[in-house]
C-alpha cells in the first residue's frame, strides 16, 4: 500500500524550486531587457519570423540573434528576418545595447526618438525597411556611434546635425528622399571613413573641402543626386580613395591625378560635365567598376585610360561622350573673322567640320576659322572627332553664328517672325509674312523635320531644344524652341 505525500511537502518542493531555478533565471538577463524583447516579437509579428529559434522558450541568451553579457542585452541581429510592423519605442530602454541590426525586413512607420538614449550602442543599420519621417535630431546623442546605416527607406525632409557623433567611420543615408543641401556637419566628423548619399535627394554645391576634412575617407558615394560644383579643387592634400561614385550629377571641371589610389575598386563619375581625368597607370585594373563616359573628356583625356581593365568588360564604360565645350551662339559683322575650337586635341584626332549638318569640304583642322564673315556663313556649326584608338567618335557642341543686329536666337530680329507656344508639347505654329518652310534642327545641326506648313506636329521629338531655320522669303531667320518631353 503507497504512503499518501502529505499536502505540505508538495507545496514545500515548488516553492524551493522557485527559489532556486527562478533567480537563477533572472541573473542570466536584466529582466526589463527581456520584456523590451518581448515587446520587440509581440509588435514585429514574432510568430511569423523567418527564424525564431528559443524565443520565449529558453533562456534569453539563447534567442536568435540576441548577445548577453554582465546580465545585459548586447546585440540584437534579427536582419533579413520577416519583421514587420514599427520599431518599438522601448528598444531605448536596452541601456547596455550596442549592435541593433535590424535591416531587410518590413519594418514600417517611424524611428524611435528614444533610440537617443542608447548611449552605448555603436552599430545601428536599419537599411532596407519601409520606414519614414525625419531622421530623429536624438540619433546626434549616441557618441559611442561607429556605424550608422540607414540606407534604402522612405525618410525625408532635411537632415538633423549628427557633428556629435565623433567616432562615427560609416554614414551610410542613400536611397531616400531627403531634401536640402548636403549637410556640411559632416565635416567635422574626421573618422569617418565611408559616406553614402546615392539616391538621397541631396542638392546644392557639395564642399570644395570635403576631402581635405574627412582624411580618412574611403569610400563616397553621391550617385544619383542633383549635386554641383567644380571637382578640380577637391583633391589637393586629400588622401585617395579606394571607391568614388558621383555618377549623374553635375559635377564639371578637370579631375586631379592624386584622387586614384592604386587599390582603387570603383570608379564612377559618368553622367556629370566633367572634362578631365586622372592619369590611370598607376591602377589599371578596377576591382569593380570604371565608368567616366557621358561627360565631356576629349580624346587626349580619354587616352589616360586606355590601359584601364575590369573583372567584366560590361564594368568599363568610356562612351558615349556628350558634345565637348559649350554651346555658343556668336553674333558677327560681315568682314569680321571668328575662330572655333573643336575642344579635343590628341595628337592622333581627325576633325571634320559641319555647318547645318552637312560637311564643309576641306575642314578638316582641330579648329575652324571663317575669315571675312558674310551673311551665308550664318548657321550652326559642329565637328565630329575621331581617333583610331576608339571605336566611337565625339562632337563639339554646336555654334550658331549670327549676323550682329539682324537675327537672335531670343526672337528679335529685323524679321518679324513668330513662334508659339515656346515651350511646345505637340502642335507649334510659325507666323511671318511670305513663310516659304521651316527645317528643325538638333543642336548639333542635324536637320530632323523639313516642312512647307506653318503648323507642325513636333510630338514625336524628344524633350529637349530644337533650332528653327525657318525660310521668310527675304532671309533665313533662326530661331530656338523647347520641347516637353
Amino acid at each position: 500500500m503507497k504512503s499518501a505525500i502529505h499536502p505540505s511537502f508538495k507545496f514545500s518542493f515548488v516553492l524551493l524550486i522557485l527559489i532556486i531555478v527562478v533567480p537563477s533565471l533572472r541573473a542570466q538577463v536584466n529582466e526589463q531587457d527581456s520584456l523590451v524583447l518581448i515587446s520587440l516579437y509581440n509588435e514585429t509579428d514574432g510568430m511569423n519570423w523567418t527564424n525564431q529559434t528559443n524565443w520565449l522558450v529558453g533562456p534569453v541568451s539563447s534567442w536568435q540573434g540576441i548577445s548577453v553579457q554582465d546580465g545585459r542585452v548586447t546585440e540584437v541581429r534579427l536582419a533579413n528576418n520577416q519583421l514587420k510592423g514599427a520599431i518599438p519605442g522601448e528598444i531605448g530602454n536596452l541601456a547596455g545595447l550596442k549592435v541593433l541590426n535590424i535591416a531587410l525586413n518590413q519594418l514600417t512607420g517611424v524611428i524611435p526618438e528614444t533610440f537617443g538614449n542608447l548611449t552605448s550602442l555603436e552599430e545601428l543599420t536599419l537599411s532596407k525597411n519601409e520606414l519614414n519621417g525625419q531622421v530623429p535630431p536624438e540619433l546626434g546623442l549616441l557618441s559611442s556611434l561607429k556605424k550608422l546605416i540607414l540606407f534604402d527607406n522612405q525618410l525625408t525632409g532635411p537632415l538633423p546635425d549628427l557633428s556629435f557623433l565623433q567616432n562615427l567611420k560609416e554614414l551610410v543615408m542613400g536611397r531616400n528622399d531627403f531634401s536640402g543641401p548636403f549637410p556640411e556637419w559632416i565635416l567635422d566628423m574626421p573618422n569617418l571613413t565611408f559616406v553614402g548619399f546615392r539616391s538621397a535627394g541631396i542638392t546644392g554645391n557639395l564642399p570644395s573641402n570635403l576631402l581635405q576634412a574627412l582624411p580618412n575617407l574611403d569610400h563616397l558615394r553621391m550617385d544619383n543626386n542633383l549635386l554641383e560644383g567644380d571637382i578640380s579643387v577637391w583633391y589637393h592634400g586629400a588622401t585617395p580613395m579606394t571607391t568614388l561614385d558621383i555618377y549623374n550629377n553635375r559635377f564639371y571641371g578637370v579631375m586631379q591625378d592624386s584622387v586614384v589610389d592604386v587599390d582603387i575598386s570603383t570608379f564612377s563619375i559618368g553622367r556629370n560635365l566633367i572634362e578631365g581625368v586622372p592619369d590611370f597607370s598607376g591602377a589599371t585594373e578596377m576591382k569593380s567598376y570604371f565608368g567616366i563616359d557621358q561627360n565631356r573628356i576629349g580624346f587626349h583625356e580619354l587616352e589616360k585610360a586606355l590601359n584601364v581593365s575590369t573583372f567584366s568588360p560590361f564594368s568599363l564604360l568610356l562612351s558615349p561622350q556628350n558634345s565637348l565645350l559649350d554651346e555658343e551662339t556668336i553674333f558677327i559683322k560681315e568682314g569680321e573673322s571668328v575662330t572655333i575650337s573643336s575642344g579635343s586635341m590628341s595628337e592622333q584626332d581627325a576633325y571634320q567640320w559641319f555647318k547645318d549638318g552637312a560637311e564643309i569640304p576641306g575642314a578638316t583642322g582641330r579648329v575652324y576659322v571663317v575669315e571675312s564673315y558674310v551673311a551665308g556663313d550664318a548657321g550652326i556649326y559642329h565637328c565630329e572627332i575621331t581617333n583610331p584608338q576608339f571605336e566611337f567618335a565625339l562632337e563639339r557642341s554646336s555654334v550658331i553664328l549670327q549676323t550682329d543686329g539682324t537675327t537672335s536666337i531670343s526672337g528679335l530680329s529685323e524679321f518679324n517672325v513668330a513662334v508659339f507656344p515656346n515651350p511646345v508639347a505637340n502642335k507649334l505654329v510659325i507666323e511671318t509674312d511670305g513663310f516659304q518652310g521651316v527645317s528643325i534642327l538638333d543642336l548639333n545641326g542635324r536637320q530632323l523635320m523639313k516642312s512647307h506648313r506653318s503648323v507642325l506636329d513636333v510630338s514625336m521629338l524628344a524633350g529637349g531644344s530644337y533650332v528653327l531655320l525657318i525660310d521668310t522669303g527675304n532671309g533665313m531667320a533662326i530661331r530656338q524652341i523647347a520641347k516637353f518631353q
